[in-house]
């Protein structure tokens, strides 16, 4: 029984160790997300941005939003039938293949997998034929290998060359390849004498550096290897801990051993993080170990917590150029943290470990000491003490006629009693020094009672008036009587109170609007929607918040809107195009509005209008919030309810990701068939290629494309531009893809440009030239054709035109010869006629005196 008790005690304990890494919160990609396999043996980015990871399932690529998985099984020259990876490593542009029995590499304008040409030394008698445990590269242009049982190779990655290194003292079993900064080549393992071993350059041979603890020899026995920032060199052994070392003099320092609460057993790698932290993995989970402070944190699986780590088995770990870090699993797939995660603090129940008393949390309220009480809906009250950490549960003593239940709602600190609104079990007063607890609940016949047993908004004015609502009344408590004066019903519960600089009262209902209280004249003015400009935008107003410079902030169920007082109208705020426009509450800082919505939160500038969004993948507990559930205390830290744990953070550290997003193409899809790369449409990668063409019959075409910025990939955002045909940018959507049917033929170019999750957009981004071609009977050398045959049809048009006009010449010639023969004849004709005439008129005049004689020839 003794030995239950300990092994329970010892549970907790680990339990509490792992709850103080809560905060960090991991994405998870495993099978169910696209991975060939759970089992990642190695990560890496390449030099275009892209993520691989090396698995038991294949090669795979991935762009932040699929998985492509090259599959090794059926690769030329390949002796075994599987897909197993083993290690990877990216040089001359081309990305290096280890697998359990031989080298290949990866092509990126062809998209093929290959077996180099190797030419082995006469030396060599050794061959790559093994498990390739390690893979690397130097300065030098050459690749270094570690393989099973046949020690290292050095492969020049130009010519093919192979030199061999045998390592007999390790049995031929090195695990791990380290090349420093000053392009220093070490070797070491798990297996055999336990030595480090450094290349000497000058004959090249490994000599071993002897590392020496406090004076001793310190057996070597490791796969991990790291140089940080600062151009320190750690160690990870296998079974000893974490240790820095001079590499010059061999001199350690144990920085970090194994132990329940550190991890370290079996330790696999080592990463240099951000902010000088070095990531460790082994077999008991993730170590993240600050060399400075000395102050480390342990991070396994916890079945509670869906975005606790998914395996406690940590192998290979990445940093990429946006400082994320890739933590792979033997079982577990792959972990994502995006940099400074941390800036949102997310804090959730448990029943295990020190935590806030519930999930759902509905109020937060500060006390003079700076500790932080928490209302929640399944869990009572508890508060929060920022200097240690720590969350103390407080149960709320009976004293009244029904005990008070766990469900809390509203809180208002009055000095040091805490006023306490509860469903169904009335209002309790507890002092915070004395814990005794006064309990207000609805008496039947006592008109000073409350009128409900539900309170949901309580509030202190500046008069020191304590006011409280219930389901439907408004309550105010006199102070000298220890009772309340009823004071309006408003017909609809008050989830909000607030007092303006005027010193008027605002109580937001759910269904009746606004009300404003004119406590000088004692005037009631209500407010609701009424479609009409100005009014609220809806009647379920979930608070007001009154910021630095007296303007009034209303959060509806339908949008924010700002009082006008000069008009006494409401202004209707645009908050961008956000998720949800149901805004729960309101917290100013810094020129900002922080916007709790239904689905997310988001921070709205009031200097130029402009918004952003942030979730769960930002590091939120959930992105339901809860109705006016949020507090800026006296150190400037935000508090957010929801309805999943809550969030802490402070503003002036949420950083924008300044990594600028590479752009990628990813597919090509033409009829809905994918093209792949050797198609006559695609020689070569999308990515290595400057133009395509496609025919006619390519009706319709897809390109696909990715932002390959991995902090908050939902965030991301791509447009694209078919100059030739569109006339302005076209947001992508959540598809990334562009789409277009029946190009008329000619030349285009598509331009593509995408911003990370922070909205910095990559406006260079990244082009592709398309040519649609013509049918063939609308291509160049018909058009040719076209035209010969245009010319020979004119030209035998003009042909046939002049022997027509000669002909009708020749016909008109002899239509005028014959008209010319016949005038020539009748003037022939005139002129004899007219000679004739000439000559017969003469004789005619002869002629008649003859006669004449001759019938008087007496009269001669």
């Amino acid at each position: 029984m003794k030995k239950l008790c300990l092994l329970f005690i010892a549970g907790l304990m680990s339990l509490a160790a792992l709850a103080s890494g809560s905060n960090l919160a991991f994405r998870h990609y495993t099978t169910d997300n696209g991975l060939p396999s759970n089992c990642v043996r190695d990560i890496m980015q390449d030099s275009r941005g892209f993520i691989w990871f090396a698995t038991d399932g294949g090669l795979v690529r991935f762009d932040g939003q699929r998985f492509r998985v090259f599959s090794l099984s059926k690769v030329e020259g390949k002796h075994s039938q599987d897909d197993f990876v083993s290690s990877m490593h990216e040089l001359d542009g081309k990305i290096w293949i280890g697998v359990d029995t031989q080298l290949f590499y990866y092509d990126p304008e062809t998209e093929k997998i290959l077996a180099p040409e190797l030419h082995y030394a006469p030396a060599c008698t050794s061959r790559i034929d093994s498990y390739v445990r390690d893979m690397t590269s130097d300065k030098d242009g050459n690749l270094w290998l570690a393989v099973a049982g046949n020690g290292v190779f050095k492969v020049n990655s130009v010519t093919g060359d192979v030199v061999n290194y045998e390592f007999p003292q390790l049995s031929n079993m090195v695990g791990r390849i380290y090349v420093d900064s000053r392009n220093d080549v070490w070797v070491m393992g798990n297996q055999g004498r336990g030595i480090l071993f450094k290349l000497n350059k000058s004959d090249d041979t490994f000599k071993p550096l002897q590392l020496k603890l406090d004076g001793r020899p310190l057996h070597v026995i490791a796969v991990a290897m790291v140089e940080d920032e600062a151009h320190n060199m750690w160690i990870g052994m296998w079974d000893s801990g974490l240790y820095r070392f001079d590499p010059f003099t061999g001199e350690a320092y144990a920085a970090l051993q194994p132990g329940a609460d550190r991890g370290l057993v079996h330790i696999h790698s080592i990463t240099a993080g951000s902010n000088d932290a070095l990531f460790i993995g082994s077999d008991a989970g993730l170590t993240v170990f600050n060399p400075k402070s000395g102050e480390y944190t342990l991070y396994k699986n916890d079945e509670l917590d869906r975005r606790s780590l998914s395996d406690q088995f940590v192998y290979p770990i990445l940093r990429d150029r946006e400082d994320g870090m890739w933590i792979g699993t033997f079982y577990g797939g792959v972990n994502y943290l995006a940099p400074d995660l941390k800036q949102f603090n997310a804090h959730r129940h448990s029943r295990f470990v020190n935590s806030v008393s519930g999930d759902i949390i509905s109020g937060f309220c500060e006390d003079g000491m700076g500790n932080v009480w928490i209302a929640s809906d399944d869990g009572g009250l508890c508060y929060y003490t920022p200097s240690t950490g720590r969350y103390s549960h407080v149960a709320l003593p009976s004293t009244g006629a029904v005990p008070f239940n766990n469900n809390v709602h509203a809180l208002c600190l009055d000095g040091d009693d805490l006023w306490i609104g509860t469903y169904t079990t009335g209002v309790g007063v507890y002092n915070i020094k004395t814990h005794l607890m006064r309990h207000y609940y609805p008496r039947e016949g006592d008109d000073s009672s409350l009128d409900g047993w539900s309170s949901y908004a309580i509030y202190r004015d500046r008069d020191r008036n304590i006011w409280v609502s219930t389901m439907d009344m408004i309550n105010l408590y006199d102070r000298e009587a220890d009772n309340f004066k009823r004071v309006r019903s408003l017909g609809a519960m008050t989830i909000d109170i607030d007092q303006d600089v005027l010193g008027n009262l605002w109580f937001s209902t759910q269904g009746k609007g606004l009300f404003r209280y004119d406590t000088r004249h004692r005037v009631w003015k209500n407010y609701r929607f009424s479609g009409d400009e100005g009014a609220l935008p809806h009647n379920h107003v979930n608070c007001t918040t009154i910021d630095s410079r007296g303007r009034m902030w209303v959060a509806t169920a339908n949008g924010l809107c700002r009082y006008v007082p000069e008009r006494d109208s409401f202004e209707i705020i645009n908050i961008g195009d956000v998720p949800s426009k149901i805004v729960f509450s309101v917290i100013e800082d810094q020129n900002s509005l922080w916007l709790t919505t239904s689905n997310g939160l988001v921070r709205y500038s009031l200097v130029d209008g402009s918004s952003e969004l942030f979730t769960t993948f930002d590091g939120l507990s959930n992105n339901q919030f809860m109705l006016n559930a949020g507090l800026k205390t006296s150190s400037g830290c935000i508090y957010l309810g929801t309805i999943k744990g809550l969030n802490s953070f402070y503003p002036y550290q949420i950083r924008p990701n300044q990594a600028m997003p590479p752009v990628a193409f990813t597919e090509l899809d033409v009829v809905n068939s994918v093209v792949e790369v050797g198609d006559s449409r695609l020689p070569k990668s999308l990515n290595s290629v400057e133009r395509i063409e496609l025919s006619h019959e390519d009706y319709l075409f897809s390109l696909s494309f990715s932002a390959l910025s991995y902090v908050n990939p939902s965030k991301n955002h791509l447009r694209y531009k078919l100059e030739g045909f569109d006339k302005t940018w076209i947001n992508a959507g959540s598809d990334n893809r562009a789409t277009y049917t029946n190009l008329p033929p000619g030349n285009y170019r598509m331009m593509v440009q995408a911003s990370n999750n922070d909205n910095l957009w990559n406006e260079d981004g990244i082009t592709l030239h398309i040519k649609i071609l013509p049918p063939w009977y609308a291509s160049i050398p018909m058009k040719i054709l076209y035209v010969l045959l245009a010319l020979g049809l004119i030209f035998l048009l003009i042909r046939l035109l002049l022997r027509y006009y000669d002909k009708q010449h020749k016909v008109e010639l002899s239509r005028v010869s014959a008209n010319k023969e016949k005038e020539v004849y009748q003037a022939k004709m005139s002129f004899f006629t007219m000679i004739a005439h000439e000559i017969r008129t003469p004789v005619s005049l002869i002629i008649g005196p003859l006669e004449k004689i001759m019938r008087s020839p007496g009269e001669l």
